[in-house]
């Protein structure tokens, strides 16, 4: 009678310590969150930097055209030669000649019709207008003008613009005055205003809401005709704007709209939320600098939905891959010890004295 036969004890092969297939997940998970706000963060930095210096490359081209109607234009050289070269408007400052000199008037009429004018005059060296010519609407000849801005400038030797309401006219304008000589002393400035048209048809061309401002912080010109004469500041701004004489009695007889920007340059108008982009008009003014400004939507309008959207690809990207691989693991690792238990049971069969 045979003897009970024992079999041999069949090894487990050791398995190596692996994170639980939970906890595997949650890396893959937690990666993909990662890589998404980071691919989100980096997208959003390349997109608002790519479209700022598109933004700041367009209002230098802005500024040019500006420039171009203004300060580098035919007309401030016009004007400016003009003053310098005509011996009779030398003579109307001097007072050599007659108030409204009939020879006066034609080289002011010559004048304005070359550049557009809406007026022009001659003042003498204690800022009385000594000769003016307008193509409709009231003469200003005798009218004491010392205490404006353009002539004290252009007294003192130096070509400038002037921005303004007209008193007499109450319509925007450039006044653009230079300085007339006697050999190398002034003996009174010679003024050209044109029609603040020149930009408003620069301005006009954009579908970018744009703006000129003040010193004074006045909207003086926008491609937005309800946004003309607000102030673009607090309180303080809007009193002081009441008092500058740039303005005539604009504001004596209204009260201007407000808009109020906040520390980061953001500001409401009606419903909609912009941020507000500038640069220097080269108007040398003595109240401050002219800005053109530009008006974007926050973040020039790269929103909260696209930054989110921008990390969401990356985002199923790195899950999509992480799954895949997460389950090819498992997979693997489910045939291997498969297979080991089959080698050691081959083994051990291989031992067993009852082995065939």
């Amino acid at each position: 009678m045979a003897g009970n036969v024992s079999l041999p004890e069949i090894p487990v092969a050791s398995e190596p310590v692996r994170l639980s297939f939970r906890s595997q997940q949650l890396l893959i998970a937690a990666a993909a969150l990662l890589i998404g706000m980071a691919s989100a963060t980096l997208i959003s930095r390349s997109v608002i930097s790519e479209r700022a210096a598109a933004l700041q490359d367009r209002l230098d081209n802005l500024n040019s055209r500006i420039a171009v109607q203004t300060t580098e234009g035919r007309i401030t050289g016009a004007v400016e030669a003009l003053a310098r070269a005509s011996s009779r408007l030398r003579d109307s400052a001097l007072g050599k000649v007659g108030p409204d000199d009939p020879d006066s008037l034609s080289i002011l009429r010559g004048l304005a019709r070359q550049t557009g004018a809406q007026n022009t005059f001659v003042m003498n060296a204690e800022g009385v207008i000594v000769a003016y010519h307008i193509d409709s609407g009231k003469s200003g000849t005798g009218r004491k003008l010392d205490q404006r801005p353009y002539f004290q400038l252009a007294i003192n030797g130096k070509t400038n613009l002037y921005p303004a309401l007209g008193t007499n006219t109450g319509e925007r304008g450039i006044y653009v005055a230079a300085p007339i000589f006697d050999d190398s002393r002034i003996v009174g400035v010679l003024v050209n205003k044109i029609d603040f048209a020149v930009v408003d048809a620069v301005l006009q061309r954009e579908n970018l809401p744009l703006a000129v401002l003040t010193p004074e912080r006045v909207i003086f010109a926008s491609n937005r005709p309800e946004w003309q004469f607000a102030v673009l500041g607090n309180e303080a701004d809007r009193e002081r704007a009441a008092g500058e004489f740039r303005y005539g009695n604009y504001y004596r007889e209204r009260q201007p709209a407000l808009y109020q920007p906040d520390a980061s340059q953001q500001l409401r108008i009606g419903r909609q939320f912009y941020q507000v982009h500038a640069t220097t008009l080269d108007w040398q003014d003595r109240n401050g600098t002219w800005q053109l400004l530009a008006f974007t939507e926050p973040n020039y309008g790269w929103s909260l939905s696209h930054q989110v959207l921008s990390g969401v690809l990356p985002l199923l990207l790195v899950a999509l891959a992480g799954s895949w691989w997460l389950s090819r693991q498992r997979h693997l690792g489910l045939r291997q010890r498969y297979e080991a238990r089959l080698r050691t049971l081959s083994r051990v069969v291989e031992q067993s004295p009852l082995a065939i």
